[in-house]
């Protein structure tokens, strides 16, 4: 799952630092507690850039499902946040892409400093599925949504180009059932 915010390089355009650092306190603060309780893990923070694995690693019991569960938390906690920053006048919003597959959880180390990677074809499907995403959406690969199907219903998104995917999935949008 990548999870960012829309607008934000146009915020720290004109935004002190401090509120910055503030804003992204506030983001973080709102995304690693449900990130935790469906079992995922944050695996890296890059500016608004959040990468998170599930039943990577720690074993997670239904990984498709704690990440469908987790990325419709996420909308809905995210929706909260983003309503108090237009009150203060930021133009910020959330997009999140959501894919499931084999990923490799390693260490990268450079000299004498190391950080644990995820990598592999499914966090780039991620990627690109949050950068396609609009405002405020959940954009997902199939394999999730028939998954998740009893939580949740998708939407196909036609039209939806996925730069630098030789084979890109059929994209849809997340909604929890019921809506």
């Amino acid at each position: 799952m990548l999870v960012d915010l829309f607008g934000f390089s146009a915020f720290v355009e004109t935004a002190e630092p401090e509120r910055t650092f503030a804003t992204l306190a506030e983001y973080h603060a709102a995304v690693t507690p449900v990130v935790e309780r469906h079992g995922g893990a944050v695996m890296d923070m890059v500016g608004d850039g959040v990468c998170v694995t599930f039943n990577g690693v720690t074993r997670v019991p239904e990984p498709e499902l704690a990440t469908v569960r987790a990325a419709l938390e996420l909308r809905s906690s995210l929706a909260e946040v983003v309503r108090t920053w237009k009150k203060r006048g930021d133009a910020l919003d959330f997009r999140i892409g959501v894919s499931f597959g084999y990923a490799t959880v390693g260490t990268v180390r450079v000299a004498d400093r190391s950080e644990p990677r995820v990598i592999g074809s499914t966090v780039h499907v991620a990627a690109r599925l949050c950068s396609a995403a609009s405002r405020g959406a959940v954009f997902a690969t199939e394999r999730l949504v028939n998954a998740a199907e009893s939580i949740a219903t998708g939407t196909r998104v036609d039209g939806v180009s996925l730069a630098g995917l030789r084979r890109p999935p059929v994209v849809f949008e997340l909604e929890p059932r019921g809506r």
